[in-house]
């Protein structure tokens, strides 16, 4: 490692003192430990999934207002299974299996708006910038290598 005036270290082309970046932090520059192309796909692909959930127009606002939005997932027609239960008069009911496909479909589907609810709630936006670090890259690679030769 080379050593610069007055015993600080260097980091690559920067000093540990030396990294104050104050912007966006998935249009900050790339880095020597990240896959350049891939850095630009996943910034893009952030991007469209974050313009989907309207959390875009979220770091414009402040992150402690409440979104306008009161639903946040689609309408669907639900299945209670509880009230079937109860209603019922037999013992043992029969649900079908269509049936229990619909209850679960409605389940995930409102965990999903309240995820999204709770990262527009909070201003959090998706970055899968991440992923595009080299040893990130490395271990996707073995792990799927390691998959294929399983199959």
């Amino acid at each position: 490692m080379p050593v610069l005036q007055d015993g600080e270290r260097a980091l690559g082309r920067h000093t540990c003192f030396d990294i104050k970046y104050r912007g966006d932090w998935m249009r900050r520059p790339i880095e020597s430990t990240e896959v350049a192309w891939l850095v630009r796909l996943l910034v893009k692909l952030s991007d469209i999934i974050n313009d989907r959930l309207n959390l875009a127009e979220q770091v414009r606002t402040s992150c402690h207002k409440l979104s306008d939005d009161t639903g946040g997932s689609s309408k669907f027609e639900e299945l209670n299974v509880a009230e079937l239960l109860r209603s019922s008069k037999d013992f043992a009911v029969n649900l079908s299996l269509l049936d229990l496909a619909k209850e679960i479909r409605a389940f995930l589907l409102s965990c999903w708006g309240a995820l999204c609810d709770q990262l527009r709630q909070h201003g959090w936006r998706v970055n899968l910038r991440f992923l595009a670090q080299k040893p990130v890259v490395v271990l996707i690679l073995v792990v799927f290598s390691w998959l294929v030769r399983k199959v």
